[in-house]
């Protein structure tokens, strides 16, 4: 199987874009209109094959939320 790396990028038109890479950054594939939105643009790469990974799981605090970053020890008095 080999690596394809989702790339997903603000193009001039100041729209949202997205392409499918190489590890060595070779254009596989990419969309061939513009989208307004970042959730437009992920929906239109999700029917190409693009599966969305949360990077999140693999944190050591694994289990929290997102939005929940593992608390700091307050500094002694």
């Amino acid at each position: 199987m080999s690596t394809v790396v989702w790339r997903f990028f603000v193009g001039d038109d100041q729209r949202w874009r997205w392409q499918t890479l190489t590890p060595g950054r070779v254009v596989l594939s990419e969309s061939g209109v513009s989208y307004p939105a970042y959730d437009a643009c992920i929906t239109a790469a999700k029917a190409e094959g693009y599966l969305f990974q949360d990077a999140q799981a693999n944190a050591p605090w694994h289990g929290a939320t997102h939005r929940s970053p593992p608390k700091e020890h307050a500094p002694r008095r």
